[in-house]
């Protein structure tokens, strides 16, 4: 039974004998390539062949029928010299992509499984890849992509109709799928690596401005002391520690250590995939002692703090549910970041110190700020809190931390059943 069969390779030749299951693989005696059929025989890989210091090295140049042979062999030469000056090298795959939805398509496959994406994260990349770069880019052949192409196909019909802060995300995706294909080998080169936003538009993207004001502070206790237990407390550890709105729905009872008086956020929950640990004020303490008694003579003893009603009440409530939340609070005026950029520039104006206020938000820090922060900052984290607390009851926050007894809410009858 033949495993090799020596031919002069072509698609025709490889079509062939694709179906003869005594061939393991074909080689051309002209060139240093085997191709080795899978096994199903649908498909076969391409390998070119390095000898070197009295071995042999296999190295996968690509997939047939998406790579032809003619494709294969043109390219062939420059593989040839590439190992000659690296045996090891990564530029060995010949891409098989020719447009950039080819690019586009297959990262948004990768990142949406992705186990250290969030869900929000991968719903971003999916919206700015299927809204706004297929639709304007899904042909454009990679080998024609520019900063002019790039300027007259995508940037400028953007900002016709976007937010810039909206378009610099978009071209963000589409320039992390490139580097992300480049870096693993599956195109040749990277034609958005030099690409920058501020290429094709100078003007400064300013942070938008919090909608939520101090002085709308004392209306906000007065609506929580009419509010429902759960979207309350929700809203109140927002407001107390800056902390995002995804993060607080799936807080988990076990990461609230009373004793300590620390809320521990675990890394899969935190955007920046850091886990962060706040710590918990008189105030804060009060109030999540007085939510769990609440919740224990209600008959609840499970994990979150926020558990979904019904048959999924082993989860936290949806983002979705979390959003109503906040809506039915501020009439939709203001959102859950809102709270947070309230609690950062109250911080600036009760003259907490910079890092402090960065190492609460738990944003993404240098290694030196990193250092600083170990050696001097966390300690003064518990003062920081502690003095935006008490300033928080110049508005009734006193009030709002003191409501334990709220109207009948309509998931009264489902948290019974937990």
């Amino acid at each position: 039974m033949s495993q090799t069969l020596s031919v002069n390779l072509s698609d025709a030749v490889i079509r062939r004998h694709i179906n003869d299951p005594s061939i393991r693989q074909l080689k051309d005696p002209r060139y240093p390539l085997r191709l080795r059929f899978n096994a199903d025989r649908t498909r076969a890989s391409w390998h070119v062949i390095k000898y070197a210091s009295g071995g042999t090295r296999w190295r996968k140049a690509g997939a047939w029928p998406d790579l032809s042979t003619k494709a294969l062999l043109s390219r062939l030469p420059e593989i040839q010299a590439e190992l000659a000056v690296n045996p090891h090298s990564a530029r060995v795959r010949v891409s098989t992509w020719e447009s950039v939805g080819d690019v586009l398509r297959w990262y948004q496959e990768r990142t949406a499984k992705n186990a250290r994406l969030s869900k929000t994260r991968k719903a971003t990349i999916k919206s700015a890849i299927h809204r706004h770069l297929l639709p304007l880019l899904d042909e454009q052949p990679i080998q024609t992509l520019n900063h002019a192409t790039l300027d007259e196909a995508l940037i400028w019909p953007l900002q016709a109709r976007l937010a810039l802060s909206t378009v610099r995300q978009v071209l963000a995706v589409l320039k992390q799928s490139f580097k992300q294909a480049h870096k693993l080998g599956l195109i040749e080169t990277n034609p958005t690596g030099a690409v920058r936003f501020g290429d094709f538009i100078d003007a400064r993207i300013a942070p938008r401005a919090g909608v939520f004001r101090v002085d709308q502070l004392t209306d906000l206790m007065e609506r929580l002391t009419r509010t429902d237990n759960e979207p309350r407390v929700m809203i109140l550890l927002m407001l107390l520690h800056g902390t995002r709105l995804g993060e607080t729905r799936m807080a988990r009872w076990r990461d609230v250590d009373i004793e300590r008086t620390t809320w521990t956020l675990p890394e899969q929950h935190t955007k920046p995939r850091r886990e962060h640990r706040l710590p918990l004020t008189d105030m804060a303490v009060d109030l999540l002692t007085r939510y769990r008694d609440w919740q224990r003579e209600r008959g609840y003893t499970g994990v979150y703090l926020f558990p979904s009603a019904g048959r999924y009440h082993g989860s936290p409530i949806t983002s979705v549910t979390a959003c109503h939340w906040v809506q039915s609070v501020s009439d939709k005026r203001w959102s859950s970041h809102d709270l947070r950029k309230l609690a950062r520039t109250s911080w600036a104006d009760l003259g907490i110190d910079y890092m402090v206020g960065e190492l609460l938000l738990n944003h993404a820090l240098s290694k030196l700020d990193r250092t600083y922060i170990h050696t001097y900052v966390e300690r003064q984290a518990r003062e920081a809190l502690e003095r935006y607390h008490d300033w928080l009851l110049g508005y009734g926050l006193h009030d709002a931390l003191a409501e334990t007894t709220p109207r009948p809410t309509r998931n009264r009858r489902a948290m019974r059943r937990r």
